[in-house]
């Protein structure tokens, strides 16, 4: 806890002292305080160095003749938590039984190995297949140049047109196949990461 949270958690716990006192006590451990931060300490660690605010309090009521366990509760005041309280912001499900465990990793392993394996197998050959022929496409004016000049006249200039209509298409696969092939990655490490996660029984 920090400084403040220190010294008010210890202002709660002396609620049975005369405003005197307290106060006297409250400067004294603020002092206290500030000398472990002039040591270099972060607020935390020197809140842990002085100790607990309901056990120095309790020390204190004990040492004027208080009982600390009398009620002197006020709903308006903060309360320390114990260390083993859980603050945690949600509730623990219930585990799903042996049984259930067993049918969901079972299931997904027979739904991989029956059909995703297979689905992503084969749209990996056709990822591999397309790039491929649009790089072929985007290279066909280099295969159309050496056929000119090796052969000449008007059939190698038949064939420099078509390369380059061959690289124009190409041009046109890659600007499908760039956003096909990063959607179809992203699927692929998401789907992939659920199945571990159900493997896992975190979903």
């Amino acid at each position: 806890m920090n400084k403040e949270h220190f010294l008010t958690e210890l202002k709660i716990q002396l609620r049975g002292l005369s405003p005197i006192d307290k106060e006297t006590i409250l400067k004294e451990y603020e002092d206290k305080f500030d000398a472990l931060l002039a040591d270099g300490l972060t607020e935390p660690y020197a809140s842990k160095e002085l100790g607990s605010p309901r056990d120095i309090a309790k020390d204190i009521l004990l040492d004027h003749n208080i009982n600390p366990a009398a009620d002197f509760t006020n709903t308006n005041d903060w309360e320390e938590l114990d260390a083993n309280y859980n603050d945690a912001a949600y509730n623990e499900g219930n585990k799903p039984s042996f049984f259930i465990r067993f049918c969901q990793v079972a299931g997904i392993i027979l739904f991989n190995a029956l059909l995703m394996i297979w689905l992503i197998l084969a749209g990996l050959a056709l990822l591999f297949s397309g790039w491929i022929l649009v790089i072929t496409c985007l290279f066909a004016p280099i295969l159309g140049l050496i056929a000119l000049a090796l052969t000449g006249g008007a059939a190698g200039l038949f064939q420099l047109f078509i390369s380059i209509a061959l690289c124009g298409l190409g041009f046109l696969g890659l600007m499908v196949a760039i956003p096909v092939t990063t959607y179809s990655l992203k699927f692929l490490y998401h789907y992939v990461a659920w199945t571990l996660n159900v493997l896992r029984g975190e979903r």
